[in-house]
């Protein structure tokens, strides 16, 4: 019998033994030994009699830890069943199969061993040959005794994978206890395929990477202050962690109690453990707080596993705003927060504070939940004049008097900004204009009509990537700043606020399963695997069609040269993305892991 592992490495030095009817009766002595340096166990001069192999539990188990898997995770997909001898006999096998008893799991507190790796569960019953088979050389490909982890980047440059992933993870905020310790304890461990959140619109595949088993994720922890023994509030959601890692997601708006909070303006004094000064939102703080209140114990514990593990922030909507205050109170902490359509919750005076952690901050175009509060001062006396009708006159006030003037630049007293680096998914629509004129060259008597091309696209933009001056993506960089100026980026996308869009506010961008996760999947994909056809790549090029066909037409009309400088700048922006899976690719089996989610993944509908 040989033993190898996925990547036909000998399983070498390994302690067994063998059994039959033979030795339990006495008649021989139980066979045993090491396997040699080849992972060869040979066994002579036996009776035709069904054998049954043991290996040494627990240096079987630390010695299977330690090797990786193979790339695809389908039988047929085996290189060592492809290249053994068809005079030999091929096995795919799980430590469990093999193990003469339950090896000490780090960590691992369940009656039940793992499912994957222990099919038959706690019994040892050895691995069988059959009596018509003992002739013969036997190959055993013996799967790693290993889990999935998410690929994540503790680093301050975007990564399109910690996007994707922490989306992921954002969505899963969602779901209930039970979907979250399934996806955890079930689909981490299953190396069938690469773990899949099945219960969200589009079932997402996660971007993972196999680690030994000791490193795996351990049970979630689900946090619903409406729950708990006496319930208070209605703020959600959980942590999990591994060896290296902690990740914090946030759950968003769900139910009605959150959008109350969501339309709940007046601003608070900010908490000196979240920001020195400035305001926050009323709402947002109080549902942060009944979050912390209620679950201190927790939070603690997650502090103290800080000292040697990496803090991972998400959260959609309402969740990425309690993520916002979460990060800013965890500064010490180096937090890396990745949010999703998330509101304004903080005051400028408090945003100028939060210099000491890296935050992305995604949104859908036009996404409604992205502009409100208002970047407006919203502390006003009406807010105290007329109790909690305040709320409402207070925003009015805002809304109609303030915000023009601050669109003007007069900023006034202390509006509510936005917090980090901005990730738009922009909808670009062209418009062609033309000049129509009653008598002829008399410029008085014109006017400036207009009427949008149809062809739309929506495109990836981070405008920090134009910023960066690493060296991964230096290259590219190179040749986008001989076309575009840095302060045009700065221009089209102004700090602490949302870009000026194409389109009008929309409700219906918000969805984190319907817009969010499909538009990071379909730009993974893409960046990922240049090479495939994708109709989000074929409509790009219509749009660029479209784009030349009305830039040099021979009437009047015509797209005008400011809009096409954009336009142009914002298409070399999305050619761009795909230098942040640099880093993945660099890591020990991050291009596997774009491989294995490319092959099960495919493109999703984008609504524009």
């Amino acid at each position: 019998m040989k033993l190898v592992d996925e990547l036909n490495k000998p399983i070498s030095g390994i302690s067994w033994y063998a059994e039959n009817e033979s030795t339990r009766c006495g008649h021989n002595k139980i066979y045993k030994g090491k396997s040699d340096k080849d992972g060869i166990i040979t066994i002579k001069n036996l009776h035709k009699l069904e054998l049954f192999l043991f290996l040494e539990a627990q240096e079987f188990a630390d010695e299977m830890e330690k090797r990786q898997l193979r790339l695809n995770r389908y039988d047929e997909s085996s290189t060592v069943k492809f290249y053994t001898d068809k005079s030999h006999i091929y096995h795919y096998a799980k430590i469990g199969e093999l193990c003469n008893q339950a090896p000490v799991i780090e960590n691992w507190n369940e009656k039940e061993l793992p499912f994957y790796h222990f099919p038959n569960g706690n019994k040892f019953d050895g691995y069988k040959i059959s009596d018509q088979q003992l002739n013969k050389r036997h190959v055993i490909e013996i799967c790693p005794f290993r889990a999935w982890s998410l690929i994540l980047h503790h680093i301050p440059e975007y990564s399109l994978v910690n996007a994707y992933n922490l989306a992921v993870m954002s969505d899963l905020a969602y779901l209930e206890r039970p979907d979250l310790l399934k996806f955890f304890n079930r689909d981490f461990q299953d190396l069938s395929t690469i773990p899949q959140l099945t219960k969200s619109t589009i079932m997402p595949y996660t971007v993972v990477n196999d680690v030994p088993f000791s490193e795996r994720y351990y049970p979630p922890v689900f946090m619903d202050t409406a729950n708990i023994e006496t319930p208070i509030g209605n703020t959600q959601l959980f942590y999990v962690e591994n060896k290296e890692h902690i990740i914090v997601s946030w759950r968003g708006t769900w139910e009605i109690p959150d959008w109350l909070t969501d339309i709940s303006y007046a601003p608070s004094i900010c908490p000196k453990e979240i920001a020195s000064e400035g305001k926050m939102h009323g709402g947002f703080l109080e549902a942060y707080n009944i979050s912390k209140i209620s679950f201190k114990d927790e939070f603690k514990n997650i502090n103290n596993k800080l000292s040697d593990k990496k803090l991972f922030i998400c959260g959609h909507s309402l969740g990425g705003a309690l993520g916002l205050a979460y990060a800013a109170e965890m500064t010490d902490y180096r937090p890396l927060l990745y949010t999703y359509g998330m509101p304004r919750i903080f005051s400028a005076k408090a945003i100028q504070t939060m210099t000491g952690f890296v935050h992305y901050r995604h949104i859908n175009d036009s996404d409604t939940i992205t502009s409100v509060p208002p970047d407006a001062d919203l502390d006003n006396w009406l807010y105290g004049k007329f109790g909690y009708l305040g709320n409402t006159f207070g925003f009015i006030w805002a809304g109609l008097v303030q915000l023009p003037l601050d669109k003007v630049g007069a900023i006034s007293g202390d509006p509510f900004w936005h917090h980090g680096e901005l990730v738009c998914f922009f909808k670009i629509t062209q418009i062609v204009e033309w000049q129509e004129c009653t008598i002829d060259n008399n410029p008085s008597s014109c006017r400036t009509l207009t009427y949008p091309l149809p062809i739309k696209v929506k495109l990836f933009l981070v405008p920090s990537i134009a910023k960066l001056e690493n060296q991964q993506a230096h290259l590219n960089q190179e040749v986008f700043m001989k076309e575009h100026d840095i302060n045009d980026i700065q221009r089209f996308f102004p700090p602490n606020t949302n870009p000026l869009l194409d389109s009008f506010t929309n409700p219906k961008n918000h969805s984190m399963s319907k817009m969010y996760v499909p538009y990071l999947n379909n730009e993974l994909l893409e960046a990922s695997w240049p090479e495939i056809q994708l109709q989000r790549k074929i409509k790009r090029l219509k749009f660029i069609e479209q784009m030349e066909q009305n830039s040099h037409r021979h009437d009047n009309a015509g797209i005008s040269p400011e809009e096409l400088e954009r336009d142009k700048a914002f298409l070399n922006m999305q050619k761009i993305v795909s230098s942040t899976l640099n880093i993945t690719k660099s890591i020990s089996g991050g291009e596997n892991a774009l491989i294995r989610f490319r092959s099960k993944t495919r493109e999703e509908l984008e609504r524009l």
